[in-house]
């Protein structure tokens, strides 16, 4: 069942000559967790505001169990917003910041702490329920504001970047424990990040944003091999994809001076295409092995290295490609060791690269 439906969404601010949100058509199913990733400034927190109600939309409808939100004043939307600054109050305790918004709806004190002590046990806060904001630790105050919206059972939850303020570790252990107590209760919820692993892990399906426009939505893995542009495919992934810039004619595709391959099949190509090719795919080998048949093959010299235990990012230099040496990033199960400019055969398999049109970054075919 839809739980969620934006129509057209669009807004604009006053002095921008760019929308804000730009017709933006989604839907929300029942149970579900949609993740809105993308770069600062493309509109994600804005989207929130406008279901919540704290902003006005320009053009378009919102409609929330099929409820047209549009004279449906804020309180009432039985919306539940949980922000990136926490927003607790310091001089209440955490039991009662928790229990605030049902003490405004008049519930019984009995009530409220039968709810506030559910809601704690979930999130493994029981035991902080006397302390106040300021003798809490970031992840602890997190913990808090996503329990005062979940004490309201509200319809939909909004997550605004919750985890931005918080160090590298303790996101990582909180997007966990996020996913996880959503897909517990069941919950309906638009998640905003600019993080690709926070939006891959708790979403059901992610949206990526760009400039105010929905570019691409569906569920990550899709998203992850079929990319529908070069932005998509740029964003998500660590390290990034590897974007190489080729001239295409005469039915080859030519990389560099003396790297050609045989382009897609079935496929049109451009004059100027872009290949795009996960750094996992890419394979590092002694540069004395033979050149594989059909696999795309070169040599280059190693710039960098980044050994992070189980596997390591391998930066190299390959040949001039006409507008500067083609940069290539190789995910190496392990350790790596190489000496910087030591040479290595890079050698990418024709089915891991993703087509492209190099001017409108559109996707031609195949898989980065």
């Amino acid at each position: 069942m839809t739980k969620l439906r934006l129509e057209g969404l669009t807004r604009r601010f006053a002095g921008s000559s760019a929308a804000a949100v730009d017709a933006v058509d989604l839907t929300l199913d029942a149970g579900e967790v949609l993740v809105l990733v993308g770069p600062s400034g493309c509109g994600k927190s804005t989207i929130l505001r406008l279901i919540a109600g704290l902003d006005e939309a320009d053009a378009g409808k919102i409609f929330l169990d099929g409820q047209d939100l549009s004279q449906v004043a804020p309180q009432a939307r039985d919306v539940a917003m949980v922000f990136q600054g926490y927003a607790l109050y310091p001089h209440m305790t955490v039991a009662e910041n928790i229990a605030f918004p049902l003490k405004m709806r008049g519930m019984s004190k009995g009530e409220r702490e039968a709810k506030v002590a559910k809601v704690a046990g979930v999130l493994g806060i029981d035991k902080l329920l006397g302390r106040t904001p300021g003798e809490l630790s970031g992840g602890e105050r997190q913990r808090v504001a996503m329990g005062r919206a979940l004490v309201r059972e509200p319809k939909l939850f909004l997550f605004d970047e919750p985890l931005s303020n918080l160090d590298a570790a303790l996101r990582t252990s909180l997007r966990v424990e996020i996913a996880q107590t959503l897909r517990r209760l069941g919950a309906s919820a638009i998640y905003v990040t600019h993080d690709h692993v926070e939006a891959m892990t708790i979403g059901h399906r992610i949206a990526v944003m760009r400039a105010g426009r929905v570019l691409q939505h569906g569920p990550a893995r899709k998203i992850y091999d079929e990319p529908q542009s070069l932005f998509v495919a740029g964003f998500l992934g660590a390290p990034p994809v590897n974007v190489w810039r080729a001239k295409a004619g005469a039915g080859s595709v030519r990389l560099a001076d003396g790297i050609e391959l045989a382009g897609p099949r079935d496929v049109d190509l451009p004059a100027e295409v872009a290949l795009a090719v996960r750094p996992e795919h890419v394979v590092v080998r002694a540069p004395d092995e033979p050149k594989p048949e059909r696999a795309l093959s070169f040599l280059a010299d190693v710039t960098a290295t980044e050994p992070l235990g189980p596997e390591t990012v391998v930066h190299c230099e390959g040949p001039d490609g006409g507008s500067g040496k083609l940069a290539v990033r190789a995910k190496v199960a392990g350790f790596f060791d190489a000496a910087l400019c030591e040479r290595v055969r890079v050698v990418v398999e024709p089915g891991a690269i993703g087509w492209f049109d190099a001017k409108t970054e559109a996707r031609l075919g195949g898989r980065p």
